[in-house]
């Protein structure tokens, strides 16, 4: 019998869709308007620096500078900060995929005898990928296969920046990251993942073809 059936579909999908439209119409929502914002702040910082009693010693323009370079380094920690959030929230999508995974597997395979808790708790995508090959789905063969596995090296450069899957994923995604100024190349730093909203929106929806076409029979 087919155990993954429509109301799991249903109920893991409407899960995905949930994180994506919430993160997408809240979160990456508060970062709109920066530009904006960094100005109002300006202005606000001039306005207050000079309402402040003086000497007559005081240098208009060395003021000016200083409010406009404050503004400047908030622009800069938001947009750093939003960036960031946006990689996260990508991450964020892998474990919520490997969590239900997981989670469908804890309450049929482990509880119907065919697979041992403790292997299940330690699996990482590899061994996700054989367990569910032993159940007669070939993950590998998936058309979302390549993509997943993607989403699971930028989750990895999210979570532990250097190391094998950055190198990775630079190598397979490298529009993912921002290009050296001045070489022109990529670093060899998480840093410099500059993913944007619309490839988030792709990720989940790689992630929503791999549940539509999930099925495991025993």
């Amino acid at each position: 019998m087919a155990v993954f059936n429509v109301f799991d579909r249903e109920y893991t999908i409407g899960r995905l869709q949930a994180y994506q439209q919430g993160v997408s119409n809240r979160v990456f929502r508060a970062f709109d308007g920066l530009d904006q914002e960094a100005e109002r702040l300006e202005k606000q910082l001039w306005d207050h620096a000079m309402s402040q009693p003086g000497d007559g010693s005081e240098d208009p323009s060395a003021i000016a500078d200083h409010v406009t370079n404050q503004a400047a380094d908030f622009l800069i920690t938001m947009e750093w900060l939003k960036q960031q959030t946006i990689n996260n929230a990508c991450a964020g999508l892998y474990h919520l995929w490997e969590k239900d995974l997981k989670s469908f597997l804890e309450r049929t395979a482990v509880r119907f005898g065919k697979l041992d808790m403790k292997r299940l708790m330690r699996a990482d995508f590899g061994e996700l990928s054989k367990i569910l090959i032993e159940h007669k789905y070939d993950f590998e063969n998936q058309a979302s296969y390549e993509k997943m596995n993607e989403i699971r090296l930028l989750a990895n450069s999210v979570k532990h920046g250097l190391g094998n899957s950055l190198f990775e994923l630079i190598v397979r995604r490298p529009d993912l990251f921002r290009k050296n100024y001045f070489t022109g190349e990529i670093d060899s730093d998480a840093e410099n993942l500059e993913i944007t909203e619309d490839q988030f929106n792709e990720f989940a929806q790689t992630i929503a073809e791999f549940w539509e076409a999930f099925d495991i029979t025993y």
